[in-house]
């Protein structure tokens, strides 16, 4: 018999409207896989997210979080985390502790600076900081053996840490000269596209209902990132 896997999505919350819902949402703690709060007005998350340790997919999207929530760090599966449009102006030390992460995406947000850790993600495939105020890259980033997507676009950088010659021979496109600009994207040469994101190919299925709580099961044996599919009823 396969466990049930649950993949949830909250909309048009506040932190407040949050902590009212919230209760429904952990009795599903031991079976979600994928939780989207995205496009909320949420300053925080409730702190007993860190329980929820079967969690692989996590979207905090279009928020108002000032940093990377302390709960998330508890996330030990967690593979994808998405906090695109927010106002993280750093991230903590602790997210080396996320060693099942592939994706860490952090698009549009105030960040000036990297930790020393962001290198201790050994499944880290794909880091995306377009759209930031970084000013300078740490060498641990060279760590990042399985690092196949680097988007820093926009930032305020002006040059890459000393080593950056190991990365002609991981990327390609690099264009590096003595004096040149660092480069703004870097893809590894063999990298397939990058997977369209989750609650994207979900978002078309995701109808506005009068309750913002949509829950969807599936088999465990499930693997791959959820398809498309029309919410349950709304629970209450």
């Amino acid at each position: 018999m396969h466990r049930e896997e649950v993949d949830l999505s909250l909309r048009s919350l506040d932190s407040e409207m949050l902590d009212a819902v919230w209760p429904q949402v952990e009795e599903h703690a031991g079976k979600l896989v994928c939780l989207s709060l995205d496009n909320n007005l949420l300053h925080r998350v409730p702190t007993s997210l860190c329980h929820f340790h079967q969690l692989r997919w996590l979207h905090l999207n279009d928020n108002r979080l000032a940093q990377v929530p302390e709960a998330v760090m508890a996330l030990t599966q967690l593979e994808v985390l998405h906090l695109q449009h927010n106002c993280i102006s750093s991230l903590p030390p602790a997210i080396s502790s996320l060693r099942s992460l592939s994706t860490l995406s952090l698009y549009a947000n105030r960040i000036s600076e990297l930790p020393d850790e962001i290198g201790d993600l050994p499944a880290l495939e794909s880091l995306l900081l377009s759209n930031n105020r970084l000013t300078s890259l740490p060498s641990s980033i060279y760590r990042l053996t399985s690092l196949q997507d680097l988007a820093i676009d926009h930032n305020r950088l002006t040059s890459l840490p000393p080593g950056s010659d190991c990365w002609r021979h991981r990327f390609d496109r690099l264009g590096l000269q003595p004096t040149a600009d660092p480069p703004r994207r870097l893809r590894h040469p063999h990298a397939a596209q990058p997977p369209e994101p989750l609650l994207e190919r979900q978002s078309a299925a995701l109808a506005p209902r009068r309750c913002p709580l949509h829950v969807h099961s599936r088999p465990r044996a499930v693997r791959a990132a959820p398809q498309p599919h029309r919410p349950g009823p709304a629970l209450r």
